[in-house]
């Protein structure tokens, strides 16, 4: 991802800025200086390239598509949208589950138009944004990576009823599996800090126009390619109503170990073979390489180290205390407090020798 972070400069009005590749057209308010970013062409162009190379049969795009089946969400399925040559596209198409009945097995379902153009949300950015739609059935750009932690079944639920939905899980060897699975993928990245310095600066240049909800299966593992690819932002609006705001190093560390699963897990571990997560010597060594990884990326943009950003009636409060994350990563009490005091220090060199030296 390449993000973007447009600010008013002057008090105009209207201003435009245009390229011949993505040419949009921002209007700001000189009052409030929000913007409201009117997307004129560039949808538009980038839509008909893709039919261009799929074809304008919107029948045809979609059955083609049900072969190339990637996973499932909680409201819909996704499918690897190809060119009429078998390539790859950069794009896939979601189809609600609601469709799939009368697309696949009664064959009811009634073909709309060719696909039209939508606004781009989230200009700048690639958090897999619907660029397109035909009668329910979108395309997507496309992120690659395996969601982070363990998958939680609650289909873009807010936190109160995510909350609910974890509290009241049962982790079966499936999902222990995959923690096992996220271990070894984290354990990979750990050796390339650039993609957390990345991830980090993509979190903070976000949050001029929306924020990042640090729930676990928003943030997307792409080992192959070095990164942590970040998923279904919430508005600045929601983030304060329901407090999943992450745009801090509790909110980080949150989307990586997924406390959630690790603090619960610890009840349901069968004796005497099974080790907690909390406890198991080889998650908390790779957690310990991810938070120094994190550390030192966090300092570098000026990233909040707030002890723990949550009131207690949010539901990421009993999981975000940075002395809980640091706990699960091996860290000593005395270590998380010297951590915590050099962070807020300009001292960068001694921070950043002290966290190598943990």
């Amino acid at each position: 991802m390449n993000p973007v972070n447009f600010r008013p400069i002057y008090n105009n009005i209207n201003f435009c800025i245009q390229n011949r590749q993505s040419p949009v057209s921002f209007t700001a308010n000189k009052d409030s200086c929000k913007f409201t970013l009117i997307k004129k062409l560039s949808n538009d162009r980038e839509l008909n390239k893709l039919l261009l190379r799929c074809g304008n049969n919107t029948e045809e795009i979609i059955k083609k598509s049900l072969k190339n089946y990637i996973n499932g969400g909680y409201t819909a399925d996704f499918y690897d949208l190809k060119d009429r040559y078998g390539e790859e596209t950069g794009y896939v198409i979601s189809i609600p589950k609601s469709l799939l009945q009368s697309i696949k097995i009664d064959k009811t379902y009634v073909w709309g138009s060719k696909f039209k153009s939508t606004k781009d949300e989230y200009p700048g950015f690639n958090f897999g944004q619907c660029i397109a739609q035909s009668n329910g059935i979108r395309i997507h750009k496309k992120i690659e990576g395996t969601p982070s932690g363990i998958t939680y079944d609650t289909g873009g639920m807010f936190p109160e009823a995510r909350s609910h939905c974890i509290s009241n899980a049962i982790f079966d060897e499936k999902q222990n599996m995959e923690y096992e699975e996220h271990i070894k993928r984290l354990e990979k990245l750990s050796e390339n800090q650039q993609c957390f310095d990345d991830f980090a600066s993509n979190i903070m240049k976000m949050s001029e126009i929306y924020m990042f909800d640090p729930f676990p299966n928003n943030v997307l593992v792409d080992v192959d390619n070095g990164r942590l690819n970040i998923i279904d932002p919430t508005t600045k609006e929601n983030s304060i109503k329901f407090q999943c705001h992450g745009n801090h190093l509790s909110g980080m560390l949150l989307s990586l170990f997924d406390p959630r699963y690790v603090k619960k897990q610890r009840f349901q571990v069968r004796k005497p073979d099974g080790i907690p997560s909390e406890t198991n010597p080889e998650h908390v060594a790779t957690r310990k390489k991810v938070l120094k990884n994190c550390l030192i990326a966090a300092k570098k943009c000026g990233m909040s180290f707030e002890k723990n950003p949550y009131e207690p009636t949010s539901a990421n409060y009993h999981y975000a205390d940075l002395e809980y994350l640091f706990k699960i990563a091996g860290i000593s009490e005395s270590d998380t407090a010297k951590i915590l005091e050099l962070a807020k220090g300009e001292n960068n060199d001694a921070f950043f020798e002290f966290v190598k030296s943990l």
